[in-house]
């Protein structure tokens, strides 16, 4: 009986643990048809290593990102739905929903934040600690599936930001 409880607590704080959280308000998508996505990378650990440190080792890095966009866009679409439509192009106006990756780990696994911004440039809503896991065998294909999944997982909790606001 201990172990039993001893396990119950521990999967209720892991539960806890790694509870995505929101903050502000994503009330202002409902009646939009549009928002640009976003990808940055500026404060992420990728496989232990800023952004920078990393390029240098992955020479495709730069070449790799709009595919890594594209695949946490194919995520976010399947489980949002196409009441609200996702572009890249920055010249087009609109409400801006950005994803802070915080971490790539070593496995592929992917931690990121999702903001949303206004055009200009003010915080709206944050939805916090959001994973997807790293499938696969390269590091890249692991951090294309990663992005994959925390993108269906991104979609999903959109969706019920919006609905709730």
């Amino acid at each position: 009986m201990k172990k039993f409880l001893a396990i119950v607590a521990l999967c209720t704080l892991l539960c806890n643990v790694f509870a995505v959280t929101m903050r502000g308000s994503f009330g202002v998508l409902k009646g939009e048809s549009r928002a640009r996505l976003e990808v940055n990378y500026a404060n992420a650990t990728i496989y232990g290593m800023d952004e920078s440190s990393f390029a240098l080792e992955e020479k495709d890095w730069e070449k790799d990102k709009p595919e890594i966009l594209e695949h946490f866009m194919e995520g976010i679409q399947e489980n949002l739905g196409r009441k609200l439509e996702l572009f890249t192009s920055t010249s087009e106006p609109g409400f801006i929903i950005r994803i802070d990756v915080v971490e790539i780990s070593t496995s592929g696994a992917c931690l990121c934040d999702v903001v949303l911004v206004d055009q200009l440039g003010t915080e709206l809503g944050r939805l916090e600690s959001i994973s997807g896991a790293g499938k696969g065998g390269t590091k890249l294909r692991r951090i294309k599936n990663s992005a994959e999944e925390a993108g269906l997982s991104i979609g999903k909790l959109l969706k019920k930001a919006i609905k709730k606001s």
